[in-house]
């Protein structure tokens, strides 16, 4: 009997445990999802003023068709 008491104790603790931190995980989402909303309203209009943006390919040595691969 002492053993199943025992199973039964860590199976409440683990479940006790993981409800936490699924309560934890969900207000940290609703928070981070409230913040992100919040800063995206707030540089809506500051992104609109940022320059285009270019990627260059790093080039390194003589590459075969070099011109054909930068178009």
């Amino acid at each position: 009997m002492l053993f199943l008491d025992v199973v039964l104790g860590v199976a409440i603790i683990g479940t006790f445990t993981s409800t936490i931190v699924l309560i934890l995980s969900v207000l940290g989402t609703v928070q981070f999802r409230r913040c992100a909303e919040s800063d995206r309203k707030k540089y809506e209009e500051f992104t609109a003023r940022l320059p285009s943006v270019s990627v260059l390919k790093p080039v390194h040595g003589n590459e075969a068709h070099l011109k054909e691969n930068l178009d």
